[in-house]
């Protein structure tokens, strides 16, 4: 079967246009014609490659208008009368198979896709910020507050427990003595039946059954009230106990509260030292480079007064020679040469007014300074001082 050629718009059989139909070219019916006057269109050869059940095309050929006069009919216009009765199911069916596009009934025997292994990058927990000293200190301010409560609900239900327990107990007090008598009376009366005769043993056990009966009633009025307070007993012991531990809870947040403390001041005593570190490397900066320039002012004063005196004495020496000077030229000469050590001399000291006016106002800033970083250097004593103190406390 030829492949089909999509067209936009086809006609359809009663000659209206379809859009998107396909040409599919079909055998005419050739019933009506003679087949001498029938012009059979070559039909070329499709390689399909083989495919696992290929869907089959409905067997029934669709009715085909019959033509009016016998004529040659080409494939590509039998194509455009059969599209527009194809149904759809159909039309998909044959373009899947032309097209080589994999069906539901040929992808069954296909290879598996390749499956794509991910590595597993492992990712890492997200860290917990730490609480500050006073995040910390407010949740122990908010634990120490509950345990108050609740010490407080423990000593209220303590002091009703034993304030019932007294009661019971003064309620119960004159039954066990009464009992105490009772059971005395009994005993008497078991005494004096081991010597009595018939008709008195009768009469000791009348009185003795009374007895017993009182000592019944008496029971059964004893034991709630001694049931109730064997209850508040254990009432007050369970209260005892878990008012031991909130004493304990309490002594442990107190220790945490001194170790806050403790630890906030280390902190606040820390940023103390640094500023007071970065204070005294400043200082001891400036102070090294105040006692430089000393040393300068102090080296061109001696360096000013040794140029002054080597000239003094270059001078005596050309004013000497002047003084003997035979020509003009060579007077004018030692002249230049004295001239020349004049301007070395006023240079000098020159040099020397300025050290002179400013190593005053040096020297005091290198003492202000050493006073200063004295201060400082004792300042960052007295810190680590107290660092050391906490840090045994």
């Amino acid at each position: 079967m030829p492949p089909t050629t999509p067209n936009p718009a086809s006609s359809s059989s009663d000659g209206s246009t379809v859009p998107g139909a396909q040409h599919v070219p079909v055998t005419p019916d050739i019933t009506s014609a003679p087949v001498s006057d029938i012009a059979v269109p070559h039909k070329p050869e499709v390689v399909v490659e083989s495919t696992p059940s290929a869907p089959e095309l409905p067997a029934t050929t669709p009715e085909v208008t019959p033509s009016p006069a016998p004529e040659v009919v080409h494939p590509s216009e039998t194509a455009e009368v059969v599209a527009g009765s194809v149904t759809a199911e159909e039309d998909a069916l044959l373009a899947e198979l032309l097209a080589g596009t994999p069906t539901a009934s040929n992808t069954s025997d296909a290879p598996p896709p390749p499956v794509l292994e991910v590595e597993h990058v492992p990712v890492a927990p997200q860290a917990v910020p730490e609480k500050t000293l006073e995040e910390e200190e407010a949740d122990i301010e908010i634990q120490s507050s509950a345990v108050l409560v609740k010490r407080k609900v423990v000593e209220a239900d303590a002091d009703k427990a034993f304030q019932e327990r007294k009661t019971l107990e003064e309620d119960l007090a004159p039954m066990l003595l009464d009992e105490k008598l009772l059971i005395e009376q009994i005993d008497a009366l078991d005494k004096k039946k081991a010597h009595a005769g018939k008709d008195e043993m009768r009469t000791l056990e009348e009185e003795r059954w009374k007895l017993e009966d009182a000592r019944r009633a008496l029971e059964e009025r004893k034991w709630p009230i001694a049931e109730k307070l064997e209850t508040v007993t254990g009432t007050i012991k369970a209260g005892e106990s878990a008012f031991k531990s909130l004493l304990a809870e309490e002594a442990q947040l107190d220790t945490k509260k001194k170790q806050l403390a403790i630890a906030k001041e280390e902190r606040n005593l820390h940023a103390e030292l640094e500023v007071i570190t970065k204070e005294r490397e400043a200082t001891e900066e400036e102070l090294a480079k105040f006692t430089a320039e000393k040393t300068r002012l102090a080296d061109a004063l001696r360096e000013t007064k040794a140029t002054d005196e080597s000239a003094l004495k270059e001078e005596h020496v050309v004013d000497a020679k002047a003084d003997t000077a035979r020509t003009l030229y060579e007077e004018r000469v030692l002249a230049e040469s004295r001239r020349k050590l004049e301007e070395e001399r006023r240079s000098a000291e020159k040099r020397r007014w300025e050290a002179e006016d400013a190593l005053p106002g040096v020297t005091r800033s290198v003492e202000e300074t050493e006073a200063h970083l004295a201060s400082i250097k004792k300042e960052e004593a007295d810190i680590l001082a107290k660092l050391d103190a906490l840090g045994h406390a």
